[in-house]
């Protein structure tokens, strides 16, 4: 029950801080019959990060594969899904858990965002909510009890191909420089702030082969 009264009051929030909300249902203005001017779909291979939660100081390492992102250009509203997300849990006693979660997803609203450097990066701040379940844990079973709900405040600087006039599936393509999360997370009624940043991992395989180059 906590669980639950707690993702409606962050939900209310998240619609409290989105004025244009209800632009969202005048999906005709502005309207272009290329699909790429009405609507932005991005995906990467995956993000790699590290997350730290305030109440019981725990460390998490996590890693997203195959990040998909839909967002309506005219009110900068989307949706986010990751088909699974690997964590790894330290609390104080040093104790790891490692957990699947095979359902994430997420609704994002950009209050800013801009598009510069010849259309090809892309910065965002806004609010956001997600939600990640089904996890497998350490028992190699399903923990069907287990919600992670985390909302509050994003920002991150995304390189891809913003120009219209690109219309293959290469201009879908995105990578993921640099974000970061703060915020509230609600796990199994347990209420913490957190705060999270992450990159690419094509980013942290780019590192690793320079670093091989130059020790060459």
């Amino acid at each position: 029950m906590l669980i639950i009264i707690s993702m409606k009051k962050s939900m209310l929030l998240f619609f409290i801080f989105l004025p244009n909300i209800i632009n969202a249902f005048d999906v005709n203005r502005g309207y272009s019959s290329n699909f790429f001017d009405n609507y932005d779909l991005r995906w990467n291979l995956g993000n790699i990060g590290y997350e730290r939660n305030f109440r019981d100081n725990s460390a998490i390492l996590f890693v997203d594969f195959l990040n998909v992102n839909f967002k309506h250009n005219h009110t900068r509203v989307g949706l986010e899904f990751a088909p699974m997300r690997i964590w790894d849990w330290r609390d104080n006693d040093s104790e790891n858990i490692s957990s699947f979660s095979f359902l994430n997803f997420g609704i994002f609203w950009n209050a800013v965002d801009v598009i510069f450097a010849n259309n090809f990066f892309n910065f965002f701040i806004g609010p956001f909510n997600r939600i990640n379940y089904m996890h497998l844990d350490n028992s190699n079973t399903i923990n069907w009890n287990r919600i992670v709900y985390t909302a509050g405040l994003r920002f991150g600087l995304v390189a891809s191909s913003y120009d219209s006039a690109v219309n293959n599936v290469w201009r879908t393509i995105s990578m993921n420089f640099i974000s970061g999360e703060v915020g509230f997370r609600n796990i199994n009624g347990s209420n913490t702030f957190f705060t999270s940043v992450s990159t690419d991992i094509v980013m942290i395989v780019i590192y690793f082969v320079s670093l091989v180059m130059n020790n060459d």
